[in-house]
């Protein structure tokens, strides 16, 4: 790390490569599963028929959406050791990962805005004077920032 990849060995290269391989593979289920704590923990708090359908399509986003990063990225390149191995690279065939972390980023978006929005009609529901309303909106709106 902080040199340039032809000024370091071979072993240091696959060993770096094998710790960036590894990472979005920890990061994947631990922001599913943390996002899909979260679901269930709102799925406590309003009854309403819409509120739980809302949960549940989250839910199932988050789940079925980093479940397929997390796969797409462990067999991104065939063979898998290609992924880490330089020495593979030329007879290897991989798929762009670039995009796959792009990918990642939006469904990270997508899932953080609705987990922020989908408690919102239920604090508005709350039997509560105005202003409180308001600052717990805007905690929320602290959280998406």
């Amino acid at each position: 790390m902080g040199v340039h990849v032809w000024e370091i060995s071979l072993d240091d290269y696959g060993r770096y490569s094998r710790l960036i391989f590894a990472a979005p593979h920890v990061y994947a289920p631990c922001m599913a599963f943390a996002k899909a704590v979260l679901c269930l923990f709102y799925s406590r708090l309003n009854p309403n028929h819409i509120y739980q359908v809302a949960i549940r399509i989250t839910l199932f986003l988050d789940i079925g959406a980093y479940t397929g990063i997390f796969f797409s990225l462990i067999f991104a390149c065939s063979p898998i050791a290609a992924s880490w191995s330089p020495l593979l690279e030329p007879t290897s065939i991989c798929i762009n990962r670039g995009a796959i972390y792009i990918a990642t980023a939006v469904i990270g978006v997508v899932t953080d805005a609705l987990l922020i929005i989908i408690p919102i009609p239920t604090v508005w529901g709350l039997h509560m004077p105005r202003k409180q309303k308001i600052g717990l909106t805007s905690i929320f709106g602290v959280g998406f920032m």
